[in-house]
């Protein structure tokens, strides 16, 4: 199965709740809509996968990753040099303890790698977070500007996986919200070119 469907599912299923809006209508005619019905859509991965900052966060985090790296490769190498040095000693008990302290060095290298995967999962998540919070908002300016009174985040372009398991294709189509969409109501450009030009006029 594809690895970005779960996120692409769930940032669809987010986006069904927090992405649409509604805006109540008022008692004279607003501007002209997109489209008669008043209705738009949004691709969401496409908009998350054209996003400048989106690219910019991904360099970042490709950093952070880097230099949490380096520093468990040095923990790493720290542990497997206190080893050495163990082994290389005469039996007693200056060599239990080397190899006592050898043992506590690999076991602090373990537990940093399991810290440091996790904030590097965290700060990725938050960068979504912070991204979608955008994607909620543009949509909003467009949908005001445009006199929309309703956008709604498609998962039209998310297929049934060929080959998964049949849970994982029972989600799929569980998830499912929309079957077809006329071009017509697509604003996901519009939204890209938005985000992209409020983002590097900063």
């Amino acid at each position: 199965m594809n690895r970005t469907l779960p996120l692409v599912l769930a940032l669809t299923a987010a986006a069904l709740a927090l992405v649409a809006f509604v805006r109540p209508l008022p008692a004279r005619a607003a501007a002209e809509p997109t489209s008669n019905s008043g209705i738009a859509v949004i691709d969401v991965e496409k908009v998350f996968n054209a996003l400048v900052e989106r690219n910019d966060m991904q360099q970042q985090l490709q950093a952070y990753l880097t230099q949490l790296n380096d520093e468990l490769k040095k923990l790493d190498g720290e542990a497997k040099a206190a080893f050495e040095t163990a082994r290389a000693l005469p039996d007693g008990a200056e060599k239990n303890s080397a190899v006592q302290k050898a043992i506590e060095m690999q076991a602090t290298a373990q537990a940093r790698k399991q810290v440091f995967e996790a904030l590097a999962d965290r700060r990725q998540s938050e960068s979504f977070r912070q991204l979608f919070a955008k994607i909620s908002i543009g949509g909003r300016k467009i949908a005001e500007t445009r006199g929309l009174n309703l956008v709604i985040a498609t998962d039209e372009n998310v297929s049934v996986p060929v080959g998964a398991s049949s849970t994982d294709v029972q989600r799929v189509i569980s998830l499912k919200r929309i079957v077809y969409a006329s071009p017509t109501l697509d604003i996901t450009d519009a939204l890209i070119q938005l985000l992209n030009s409020e983002y590097t006029k900063k």
